[in-house]
């Protein structure tokens, strides 16, 4: 599903270009900014991951529940 979403950009960017209705620089421009937002989001989201399966990790070990270790 990615990958057609991801021709069906490319194709919508070549054809912008091709009928003159966006310079190409344009173009490569939005699709930077767009690959950066995207870069941003995806390590926002896999930091918020990671600390939640923490989280629940040192749950489940009893560490917050007052158990001593050993």
């Amino acid at each position: 599903m990615a990958v057609s979403a991801m021709a069906g950009e490319v194709v919508l960017g070549a054809s912008r270009v091709y009928l003159g209705y966006h310079p190409a620089t344009d173009v490569f421009a939005s699709a930077a900014i767009a690959l950066v937002i995207l870069g941003i989001v995806v390590v926002i989201d896999t930091v918020r991951t990671t600390r939640v399966i923490l989280d629940r990790l040192e749950m489940l070990s009893g560490r917050d529940a007052g158990y001593a270790d050993g």
